[in-house]
Parts: C-alpha cells; structure tokens; sequence
C-alpha cells in the first residue's frame, strides 16, 4: 500500500500537471504516434465501410425496383401482342368484328 507521502506526492503532482508532463511524451512519442495512427485508420475504415453499406442498401433497393418495372413492362408488352395478334387474326378471317371503344358492363336486374 501506498504511505502518505506517496499520496500526498501523487496528489500534488495530479494538481501541477506532472502526471502526464512534456517529458512523459517525449518518452512514449513513437507508441503515442502509433495509437493516434490507428485510430485513425480504425475510424476512416469503420466510416467508409458504413458508407459502402448504406450504398450497397440503396442498389438493393434500385434492383428490386428495376425487376418490379421490367416484369409490369413484360406483361403490358405481351398483353399488347396478344391483343394485336387477336385483331390480326379476326381481320385475315373476314369476320368483321371490332373491338368495343367501351368496356362492358353489367346489367342490374330487380
């Protein structure tokens, strides 16, 4: 255990700024150079990593909106064929059906 002395010392070179002193630094330069060097690299790579989350989140998401408009332009597309096949066929037979420039509706009987 520390004697009184030791405390007193500790505590009186706690109040003039002696702990960690000029000389302290000039001991441990290199090991201080190193710890603030890697915890630069430490938060410039855990920064830059988020950024290449938040990144690779917004491409998923354009992704998923690419396929969603590529298969609602795939169906209206064949829809379109489908139909335009339809009223080639019918005009080569000479039926003489048209299309109706209305949609159908229901009657409501009482």
């Amino acid at each position: 255990m520390a004697t009184k002395k030791e405390k007193d010392n500790i505590i009186k070179q706690i109040k003039q700024g002696r702990i960690v002193s000029s000389d302290f630094f000039l001991k441990h330069w290199v090991t201080i150079s190193l710890v603030l060097v890697i915890s630069f690299v430490y938060i410039s790579a855990k920064y830059t990593c988020q950024l290449r989350k938040e990144k690779i989140i917004s491409l998923k998401n354009e992704l998923n909106n690419a396929k969603t408009d590529c298969v609602r332009y795939s169906a209206e597309f064949k829809s379109q064929i489908r139909e335009a096949k339809m009223k080639s066929l019918v005009d080569s037979m000479k039926l003489n059906l048209e299309t109706a420039e209305q949609p159908p509706f229901k009657l409501a009987g009482k």
